[in-house]
Protein backbone atom coordinates (compact mmCIF):
# COMPACT_ATOMS: atom_id res chain seq x y z
CA UNK A 1 0.00 0.00 0.00
CA UNK A 2 2.70 2.26 0.75
CA UNK A 3 5.07 1.99 -2.18
CA UNK A 4 1.79 2.64 -4.29
CA UNK A 5 0.51 5.73 -2.47
CA UNK A 6 3.85 7.41 -1.74
CA UNK A 7 4.21 7.61 -6.04
CA UNK A 8 0.53 8.80 -6.68
CA UNK A 9 1.79 12.42 -7.57
CA UNK A 10 4.59 10.93 -9.50
CA UNK A 11 2.10 10.08 -12.24
CA UNK A 12 1.10 13.22 -13.09
CA UNK A 13 4.07 15.08 -12.93
CA UNK A 14 5.51 12.27 -14.93
CA UNK A 15 3.31 11.94 -17.71
CA UNK A 16 1.86 15.84 -17.86
CA UNK A 17 5.32 16.98 -18.76
CA UNK A 18 5.50 14.84 -21.91
CA UNK A 19 5.23 18.07 -23.70
CA UNK A 20 2.47 18.05 -26.24
CA UNK A 21 1.30 20.67 -26.23
CA UNK A 22 2.34 22.91 -29.72
CA UNK A 23 3.68 26.14 -28.93
CA UNK A 24 2.24 29.84 -30.29
CA UNK A 25 4.06 30.60 -33.90
CA UNK A 26 5.60 33.32 -32.69
CA UNK A 27 3.21 35.72 -31.76
CA UNK A 28 2.40 38.30 -34.32
CA UNK A 29 -0.57 38.63 -36.25
CA UNK A 30 1.34 37.30 -39.29
CA UNK A 31 2.06 34.22 -37.42
CA UNK A 32 0.18 31.03 -38.53
CA UNK A 33 -2.52 30.04 -35.15
CA UNK A 34 -2.03 26.49 -36.40
CA UNK A 35 1.83 25.67 -36.06
CA UNK A 36 3.77 25.64 -32.92
CA UNK A 37 7.68 24.76 -31.98
CA UNK A 38 6.93 21.37 -30.45
CA UNK A 39 6.11 22.73 -26.83
CA UNK A 40 9.46 23.83 -25.57
CA UNK A 41 10.16 22.75 -22.02
CA UNK A 42 6.82 21.48 -19.65
CA UNK A 43 6.76 21.16 -16.27
CA UNK A 44 4.37 21.12 -12.97
CA UNK A 45 5.34 22.91 -10.21
CA UNK A 46 2.61 22.13 -7.68
CA UNK A 47 3.84 21.84 -3.83
CA UNK A 48 2.50 20.98 -0.97
CA UNK A 49 -1.75 21.73 -1.45
CA UNK A 50 -1.58 23.76 -4.72
CA UNK A 51 -4.01 21.71 -6.37
CA UNK A 52 -4.32 25.12 -8.90
CA UNK A 53 -8.42 25.59 -10.16
CA UNK A 54 -11.48 24.21 -9.43
CA UNK A 55 -13.84 22.95 -11.32
CA UNK A 56 -17.19 24.12 -10.54
CA UNK A 57 -20.74 22.87 -11.71
CA UNK A 58 -21.82 18.87 -13.37
CA UNK A 59 -18.73 17.97 -15.16
CA UNK A 60 -18.96 14.90 -17.52
CA UNK A 61 -19.93 11.42 -16.55
CA UNK A 62 -18.04 8.90 -17.35
CA UNK A 63 -19.62 8.05 -20.14
CA UNK A 64 -17.49 10.69 -21.98
CA UNK A 65 -15.00 8.55 -21.23
CA UNK A 66 -15.44 4.91 -23.16
CA UNK A 67 -12.77 3.02 -25.21
CA UNK A 68 -12.72 -0.53 -26.23
CA UNK A 69 -9.15 0.15 -27.68
CA UNK A 70 -10.20 -0.67 -31.15
CA UNK A 71 -7.35 2.03 -31.81
CA UNK A 72 -3.81 2.71 -31.72
CA UNK A 73 -2.60 4.91 -28.78
CA UNK A 74 -1.50 8.16 -30.25
CA UNK A 75 1.84 9.37 -28.36
CA UNK A 76 1.59 13.10 -29.63
CA UNK A 77 -1.03 15.82 -28.67
CA UNK A 78 -4.07 14.06 -30.60
CA UNK A 79 -6.47 11.59 -29.12
CA UNK A 80 -7.96 11.46 -25.47
CA UNK A 81 -5.02 9.61 -23.24
CA UNK A 82 -1.79 10.81 -22.10
CA UNK A 83 0.48 8.30 -22.78
CA UNK A 84 3.77 7.58 -20.36
CA UNK A 85 5.91 4.27 -20.70
CA UNK A 86 5.44 0.71 -21.99
CA UNK A 87 1.81 1.59 -22.74
CA UNK A 88 0.48 0.04 -26.26
CA UNK A 89 -3.02 -1.13 -27.70
CA UNK A 90 -2.70 -4.48 -29.22
CA UNK A 91 -5.48 -7.28 -30.66
CA UNK A 92 -8.15 -4.62 -29.07
CA UNK A 93 -6.59 -4.71 -25.66
CA UNK A 94 -4.25 -1.84 -23.77
CA UNK A 95 -1.36 -3.57 -22.61
CA UNK A 96 0.70 -2.00 -20.10
CA UNK A 97 4.11 -3.44 -19.05
CA UNK A 98 5.80 -1.98 -15.54
CA UNK A 99 9.44 -1.87 -15.71
CA UNK A 100 10.28 0.77 -12.93
CA UNK A 101 10.05 1.60 -9.49
CA UNK A 102 9.87 5.54 -10.19
CA UNK A 103 7.96 5.71 -13.32
CA UNK A 104 4.17 4.58 -13.75
CA UNK A 105 3.54 2.51 -17.25
CA UNK A 106 0.33 3.10 -18.45
CA UNK A 107 -1.93 5.96 -19.69
CA UNK A 108 -3.31 9.19 -18.07
CA UNK A 109 -6.92 10.60 -19.16
CA UNK A 110 -6.80 14.66 -20.49
CA UNK A 111 -10.22 14.62 -19.50
CA UNK A 112 -11.84 14.91 -16.02
CA UNK A 113 -15.05 13.17 -15.23
CA UNK A 114 -18.22 12.95 -12.41
CA UNK A 115 -18.81 9.88 -10.95
CA UNK A 116 -21.68 11.54 -8.97
CA UNK A 117 -24.59 8.51 -9.78
CA UNK A 118 -22.18 6.85 -11.73
CA UNK A 119 -19.17 4.59 -12.16
CA UNK A 120 -15.91 3.58 -13.91
CA UNK A 121 -16.13 0.04 -14.90
CA UNK A 122 -12.79 -1.63 -16.34
CA UNK A 123 -12.14 -5.67 -17.59
CA UNK A 124 -8.89 -6.84 -16.97
CA UNK A 125 -8.19 -10.17 -19.18
CA UNK A 126 -4.78 -10.38 -18.09
CA UNK A 127 -2.48 -9.18 -14.61
CA UNK A 128 1.13 -9.36 -13.27
CA UNK A 129 0.41 -11.95 -10.08
CA UNK A 130 4.13 -13.44 -9.76
CA UNK A 131 6.28 -10.32 -8.72
CA UNK A 132 6.27 -6.96 -6.72
CA UNK A 133 4.64 -4.94 -9.35
CA UNK A 134 1.10 -3.65 -9.75
CA UNK A 135 -1.01 -2.37 -12.22
CA UNK A 136 -4.82 -0.85 -11.99
CA UNK A 137 -7.68 1.42 -12.31
CA UNK A 138 -6.92 4.81 -10.12
CA UNK A 139 -9.16 7.93 -10.19
CA UNK A 140 -7.34 10.67 -9.18
CA UNK A 141 -8.08 14.45 -7.71
CA UNK A 142 -7.14 17.41 -9.21
CA UNK A 143 -4.57 17.59 -6.60
CA UNK A 144 -3.29 14.50 -7.25
CA UNK A 145 -3.26 13.65 -3.46
CA UNK A 146 -6.65 12.35 -2.84
CA UNK A 147 -7.35 9.61 -5.18
CA UNK A 148 -10.04 5.78 -5.42
CA UNK A 149 -7.88 3.03 -6.61
CA UNK A 150 -8.33 -0.95 -7.38
CA UNK A 151 -4.97 -2.50 -8.44
CA UNK A 152 -3.26 -5.81 -7.75
CA UNK A 153 -0.42 -6.48 -5.92
CA UNK A 154 1.37 -9.34 -4.80
CA UNK A 155 -1.51 -12.05 -5.29
CA UNK A 156 -3.79 -9.44 -3.57
CA UNK A 157 -6.84 -7.45 -5.16
CA UNK A 158 -6.64 -3.72 -3.68
CA UNK A 159 -9.10 -1.34 -2.38
CA UNK A 160 -7.98 1.96 -1.85
CA UNK A 161 -8.86 5.36 -1.41
CA UNK A 162 -6.92 8.47 0.34
CA UNK A 163 -9.67 11.16 1.16
CA UNK A 164 -7.24 13.37 3.42
CA UNK A 165 -6.38 11.48 6.25
CA UNK A 166 -3.89 8.92 4.58
CA UNK A 167 -4.47 5.89 2.49
CA UNK A 168 -7.04 3.29 3.63
CA UNK A 169 -6.69 -0.07 1.82
CA UNK A 170 -8.57 -3.46 2.42
CA UNK A 171 -7.29 -6.97 0.50
CA UNK A 172 -8.46 -9.82 -0.74
CA UNK A 173 -7.14 -12.53 -2.62
CA UNK A 174 -7.20 -12.10 -6.29
CA UNK A 175 -8.89 -14.48 -8.79
CA UNK A 176 -8.40 -13.34 -12.35
CA UNK A 177 -11.89 -15.56 -13.09
CA UNK A 178 -14.47 -14.24 -10.50
CA UNK A 179 -12.41 -10.69 -10.80
CA UNK A 180 -11.99 -10.13 -14.39
CA UNK A 181 -13.70 -6.51 -14.36
CA UNK A 182 -13.79 -3.92 -11.96
CA UNK A 183 -15.66 -0.63 -10.67
CA UNK A 184 -15.48 2.14 -8.47
CA UNK A 185 -18.70 2.96 -8.48
CA UNK A 186 -21.36 6.18 -6.73
CA UNK A 187 -24.67 6.07 -5.46
CA UNK A 188 -26.81 7.59 -2.58
CA UNK A 189 -23.99 9.70 -1.27
CA UNK A 190 -21.67 6.32 -1.08
CA UNK A 191 -18.57 5.39 -2.89
CA UNK A 192 -17.91 1.18 -3.35
CA UNK A 193 -15.63 -0.76 -5.16
CA UNK A 194 -16.51 -3.81 -7.00
CA UNK A 195 -15.38 -6.68 -9.20
CA UNK A 196 -17.29 -9.05 -11.75
CA UNK A 197 -16.85 -12.17 -13.52
CA UNK A 198 -19.53 -10.88 -16.31
CA UNK A 199 -19.55 -7.17 -15.58
CA UNK A 200 -23.25 -8.01 -15.05
CA UNK A 201 -23.22 -8.46 -11.40
CA UNK A 202 -21.47 -7.14 -9.42
CA UNK A 203 -19.60 -7.61 -5.84
CA UNK A 204 -18.84 -5.28 -3.29
CA UNK A 205 -15.38 -5.65 -1.78
CA UNK A 206 -13.79 -3.77 0.53
CA UNK A 207 -14.97 -0.37 2.24
CA UNK A 208 -17.81 1.99 1.56
CA UNK A 209 -16.94 5.52 2.35
CA UNK A 210 -19.32 8.55 1.83
CA UNK A 211 -18.59 10.45 -1.24
CA UNK A 212 -16.27 12.90 -1.32
CA UNK A 213 -16.28 16.54 -2.55
CA UNK A 214 -13.44 15.36 -5.37
CA UNK A 215 -15.43 12.53 -6.88
CA UNK A 216 -16.73 15.46 -9.30
CA UNK A 217 -13.41 16.01 -10.52
CA UNK A 218 -11.57 12.67 -11.72
CA UNK A 219 -9.19 11.56 -13.54
CA UNK A 220 -8.33 8.00 -14.74
CA UNK A 221 -5.08 6.50 -15.24
CA UNK A 222 -4.91 2.72 -16.31
CA UNK A 223 -1.47 1.46 -15.20
CA UNK A 224 1.31 0.47 -12.38
CA UNK A 225 4.58 -0.21 -11.06
CA UNK A 226 7.40 -2.72 -10.76
CA UNK A 227 9.19 -1.98 -7.22
CA UNK A 228 12.80 -3.48 -8.30
CA UNK A 229 12.75 -2.25 -11.65
CA UNK A 230 11.94 -4.90 -13.77
CA UNK A 231 9.91 -6.54 -16.37
CA UNK A 232 7.67 -9.13 -15.00
CA UNK A 233 5.07 -9.36 -17.41
CA UNK A 234 1.92 -7.57 -18.86
CA UNK A 235 -1.25 -6.13 -17.35
CA UNK A 236 -4.33 -6.16 -20.02
CA UNK A 237 -7.31 -3.83 -19.57
CA UNK A 238 -10.43 -3.33 -22.06
CA UNK A 239 -14.12 -1.83 -22.44
CA UNK A 240 -13.45 1.12 -20.08
CA UNK A 241 -16.90 2.32 -19.20
CA UNK A 242 -18.53 1.19 -22.68
CA UNK A 243 -21.77 0.32 -20.53
CA UNK A 244 -22.39 3.69 -19.71
CA UNK A 245 -24.26 6.36 -21.92
CA UNK A 246 -22.47 8.65 -24.08
CA UNK A 247 -21.62 12.03 -22.75
CA UNK A 248 -20.00 14.93 -23.68
CA UNK A 249 -16.48 16.48 -22.11
CA UNK A 250 -16.72 19.13 -19.26
CA UNK A 251 -17.16 22.67 -20.55
CA UNK A 252 -14.76 25.18 -20.58
CA UNK A 253 -16.12 27.38 -18.65
CA UNK A 254 -16.26 25.09 -15.66
CA UNK A 255 -13.09 25.62 -14.94
CA UNK A 256 -11.94 28.69 -13.39
CA UNK A 257 -8.87 30.11 -11.96
CA UNK A 258 -7.99 32.72 -9.77
CA UNK A 259 -4.03 31.84 -9.46
CA UNK A 260 -4.71 32.78 -6.05
CA UNK A 261 -1.71 30.61 -4.43
CA UNK A 262 2.26 30.70 -5.02
CA UNK A 263 2.65 27.61 -7.34
CA UNK A 264 1.47 26.51 -10.53
CA UNK A 265 -0.35 23.96 -9.56
CA UNK A 266 -1.58 20.52 -11.01
CA UNK A 267 -4.40 22.12 -13.47
CA UNK A 268 -1.43 23.80 -15.97
CA UNK A 269 1.83 22.91 -17.64
CA UNK A 270 4.76 25.38 -17.44
CA UNK A 271 6.13 25.73 -21.28
CA UNK A 272 8.89 27.75 -22.40
CA UNK A 273 11.27 29.07 -25.54
CA UNK A 274 13.72 28.72 -25.58
CA UNK A 275 13.73 25.82 -22.97
CA UNK A 276 16.12 27.26 -20.78
CA UNK A 277 13.80 30.16 -20.14
CA UNK A 278 16.00 32.69 -20.73
CA UNK A 279 13.95 35.22 -21.56
CA UNK A 280 10.59 34.25 -19.96
CA UNK A 281 9.61 31.73 -17.27
CA UNK A 282 5.79 31.74 -15.96
CA UNK A 283 5.06 31.74 -12.21
CA UNK A 284 1.95 31.91 -10.05
CA UNK A 285 2.11 34.08 -6.91
CA UNK A 286 -1.34 36.20 -6.41
CA UNK A 287 -1.58 35.86 -10.41
CA UNK A 288 0.03 34.23 -13.13
CA UNK A 289 2.88 35.86 -14.43
CA UNK A 290 5.00 35.96 -17.58
CA UNK A 291 7.54 38.72 -17.24
CA UNK A 292 9.71 38.86 -20.39
CA UNK A 293 13.39 40.00 -19.59
CA UNK A 294 15.02 43.07 -21.18
CA UNK A 295 17.74 42.24 -24.13
CA UNK A 296 16.64 38.96 -24.76
CA UNK A 297 16.17 36.90 -28.18
CA UNK A 298 12.75 36.11 -29.60
CA UNK A 299 11.29 34.44 -26.56
CA UNK A 300 7.75 32.72 -25.76
CA UNK A 301 6.53 31.34 -22.27
CA UNK A 302 2.83 30.25 -21.05
CA UNK A 303 0.63 28.11 -19.08
CA UNK A 304 -1.37 25.23 -20.98
CA UNK A 305 -4.38 23.31 -19.26
CA UNK A 306 -3.81 19.95 -18.28
CA UNK A 307 -7.24 18.72 -18.84
CA UNK A 308 -8.96 19.50 -22.17
CA UNK A 309 -12.79 21.17 -22.36
CA UNK A 310 -15.41 21.00 -24.55
CA UNK A 311 -15.92 24.60 -25.99
CA UNK A 312 -18.99 24.18 -27.64
CA UNK A 313 -21.35 26.33 -26.77
CA UNK A 314 -19.04 27.71 -23.78
CA UNK A 315 -16.13 30.17 -23.37
CA UNK A 316 -12.62 30.65 -22.11
CA UNK A 317 -11.72 34.07 -20.53
CA UNK A 318 -8.36 35.85 -19.32
CA UNK A 319 -8.13 39.22 -17.60
CA UNK A 320 -4.50 40.89 -18.39
CA UNK A 321 -2.55 43.21 -16.73
CA UNK A 322 -0.47 44.77 -19.57
CA UNK A 323 2.71 46.75 -19.21
CA UNK A 324 2.10 50.69 -19.79
CA UNK A 325 4.12 50.92 -23.10
CA UNK A 326 5.26 47.29 -24.77
CA UNK A 327 7.21 46.60 -27.51
CA UNK A 328 6.06 46.46 -31.02
CA UNK A 329 7.58 43.00 -30.99
CA UNK A 330 5.83 42.26 -27.45
CA UNK A 331 1.92 39.81 -27.63
CA UNK A 332 0.11 38.41 -24.83
CA UNK A 333 -2.41 35.63 -25.96
CA UNK A 334 -4.89 33.46 -25.44
CA UNK A 335 -5.08 30.61 -27.71
CA UNK A 336 -6.75 27.51 -27.90
CA UNK A 337 -5.70 24.35 -29.55
CA UNK A 338 -7.89 20.95 -30.12
CA UNK A 339 -7.12 17.08 -31.10
CA UNK A 340 -6.77 17.61 -34.22
CA UNK A 341 -3.98 20.32 -33.89
CA UNK A 342 -6.40 23.00 -34.97
CA UNK A 343 -5.59 26.37 -33.49
CA UNK A 344 -7.22 29.50 -33.35
CA UNK A 345 -6.47 32.67 -30.67
CA UNK A 346 -6.49 36.10 -29.67
CA UNK A 347 -3.97 38.72 -29.02
CA UNK A 348 -2.58 41.44 -28.51
CA UNK A 349 0.35 43.15 -29.95
CA UNK A 350 1.46 46.43 -31.73
CA UNK A 351 -1.92 48.39 -30.16
CA UNK A 352 -4.60 45.93 -32.28
CA UNK A 353 -6.08 43.37 -31.25
CA UNK A 354 -5.92 39.97 -33.39
CA UNK A 355 -7.42 36.98 -33.92
CA UNK A 356 -6.53 34.06 -36.12
CA UNK A 357 -7.95 30.70 -36.79
CA UNK A 358 -5.30 27.92 -38.53
CA UNK A 359 -3.09 29.47 -41.20
CA UNK A 360 -6.29 31.86 -42.33
CA UNK A 361 -5.32 35.54 -42.55
CA UNK A 362 -5.85 37.48 -39.08
CA UNK A 363 -8.26 39.90 -38.25
CA UNK A 364 -7.21 43.09 -36.35
CA UNK A 365 -9.07 45.73 -34.78
CA UNK A 366 -7.94 49.22 -32.71
CA UNK A 367 -7.26 48.13 -29.14
CA UNK A 368 -9.22 49.98 -26.78
CA UNK A 369 -7.72 50.97 -23.66
CA UNK A 370 -9.33 49.45 -20.52
CA UNK A 371 -10.11 46.34 -22.29
CA UNK A 372 -8.50 44.22 -20.02
CA UNK A 373 -10.64 40.84 -20.71
CA UNK A 374 -10.11 38.72 -23.80
CA UNK A 375 -12.55 35.60 -24.12
CA UNK A 376 -13.40 32.83 -26.53
CA UNK A 377 -16.56 31.77 -26.99
CA UNK A 378 -18.63 29.58 -28.97
CA UNK A 379 -22.38 29.86 -29.78
CA UNK A 380 -24.83 28.20 -31.65
CA UNK A 381 -22.03 27.55 -34.72
CA UNK A 382 -20.13 30.84 -34.27
CA UNK A 383 -17.15 30.97 -32.83
CA UNK A 384 -16.38 34.24 -31.12
CA UNK A 385 -13.06 36.45 -30.12
CA UNK A 386 -14.12 38.95 -27.64
CA UNK A 387 -12.69 42.04 -25.29
CA UNK A 388 -14.24 43.40 -22.27
CA UNK A 389 -13.31 46.38 -19.84
CA UNK A 390 -15.55 44.30 -17.61
CA UNK A 391 -16.17 40.96 -18.15
CA UNK A 392 -20.08 42.37 -18.87
CA UNK A 393 -20.16 44.49 -21.90
CA UNK A 394 -18.40 42.93 -25.06
CA UNK A 395 -16.69 43.59 -28.24
CA UNK A 396 -16.48 41.43 -30.69
CA UNK A 397 -13.19 41.72 -32.68
CA UNK A 398 -14.22 39.28 -35.42
CA UNK A 399 -16.38 35.95 -35.48
CA UNK A 400 -16.17 33.08 -37.67
CA UNK A 401 -18.39 29.83 -38.38
CA UNK A 402 -17.04 27.21 -36.18
CA UNK A 403 -14.51 25.73 -38.02
CA UNK A 404 -14.32 22.57 -36.67
CA UNK A 405 -15.14 20.19 -33.75
CA UNK A 406 -14.37 22.39 -30.11
CA UNK A 407 -15.38 19.10 -28.32
CA UNK A 408 -11.65 18.53 -27.02
CA UNK A 409 -9.99 21.97 -26.32
CA UNK A 410 -7.03 22.96 -24.48
CA UNK A 411 -6.13 26.39 -23.96
CA UNK A 412 -2.71 28.21 -23.45
CA UNK A 413 -2.49 31.63 -21.73
CA UNK A 414 1.20 33.66 -21.93
CA UNK A 415 3.60 36.23 -23.76
CA UNK A 416 6.23 36.56 -26.55
CA UNK A 417 8.16 38.46 -28.50
CA UNK A 418 9.58 38.67 -31.75
CA UNK A 419 13.01 40.34 -31.42
CA UNK A 420 15.37 41.59 -28.63
CA UNK A 421 13.07 44.31 -26.28
CA UNK A 422 15.00 46.71 -24.15
CA UNK A 423 13.08 47.30 -21.24
CA UNK A 424 11.70 44.07 -19.37
CA UNK A 425 7.64 43.62 -19.96
CA UNK A 426 6.10 42.75 -16.54
CA UNK A 427 2.82 40.85 -17.44
CA UNK A 428 0.48 39.27 -15.14
CA UNK A 429 -2.76 37.88 -16.08
CA UNK A 430 -5.06 37.77 -13.13
CA UNK A 431 -7.71 35.20 -13.67
CA UNK A 432 -9.42 32.82 -15.79
CA UNK A 433 -13.30 31.94 -16.27
CA UNK A 434 -13.75 33.86 -13.28
CA UNK A 435 -14.81 37.55 -12.59
CA UNK A 436 -13.52 40.26 -10.89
Amino acid sequence: MVRVTLRIAVVVALLGACGFHPGLAGSGASDDASTGDGGGSGTHDGGTGSDGGVTTGRCSSPGAFRDDFSTALTTNFTGHWIVGANATVTTGRLSVTPSSATAFAGILAKHAIDITNANVSIEVPAMITNADATAGLFLFSGDVVHYLAIYQQLGMLVAEYDLGAGPQATKIAYDGTAQHAWRIAEASGQITFQYSADSASWTTFGPTIATPAFATNLEIFLGGLAYDNQMHGTAQFDNLNTAAAPATWCKASTFLDRFARTSIGFDWTRRLNPTNGNGCTPTVNAGAHFDQASNTNASRCWLATQKAFDLKDSSAMIDVVVPASPPASWSVFLRAINDDLDAFYILLQSGQMCSQVNSNAPVCAPYVAGSTFYRLRETAGTLYFETSPDATAWSVVSQVATPFSLASTHFEIGTATTNSIGTAQPLTISLFNTTP
